[in-house]
């Protein structure tokens, strides 16, 4: 299973969590379009042994409590804990500038071909991912969500 952060405007609260009950219904699809609508960011982060492995075991030891909250639960955070959020992040960086060896390759997929990368490269790739999103919840004020 692959997690992926998404913002939503903080106003937007209400209706995202109060999905329709009835799932396979024409009123869920509808509502489920309509949440994609409001969406202002959505992009991936990892897949469940990367996160274990390289992101919330190593932010633990760090004294993070945000990002290895991620594999159990999810994430949902807005507001001062973003910037705790952001320092985390940081953190998690520059650990993986130390811990991951340059020979270290992830497998990746773009359009049925497969590659493989720096694994250094893929893990700060996806990082910028959430501080983009932890950049425009800061400033629309948004709710940053991992899933």
């Amino acid at each position: 299973m692959s997690l992926s952060v998404t913002v939503f405007r903080l106003d937007d609260r209400p209706f995202l969590d109060a999905p329709p009950a009835d799932v396979g219904s024409t009123r869920f699809d509808e509502w489920c379009v309509e949440a994609e609508r409001r969406c202002l960011f959505e992009a991936p982060i990892a897949a469940n042994g990367v996160l274990h492995r390289w992101w919330c075991t190593p932010s633990l030891a760090l004294g993070g409590h945000l990002i290895p909250a991620i594999y159990d639960a999810g994430l949902t955070c807005q507001g001062d804990d973003l910037s705790l959020l952001g320092g985390e992040l940081t953190a998690l960086e520059r650990h993986w500038v130390e811990a991951v060896g340059d020979d270290e390759r992830m497998g990746c997929s773009i359009d049925g071909r497969r590659f493989e990368v720096p694994l250094l490269v893929h893990l700060t790739e996806r990082a910028s991912h959430l501080r983009s999103a932890i950049r425009i919840a800061t400033t629309v004020p948004g709710e940053l969500r991992i899933s």
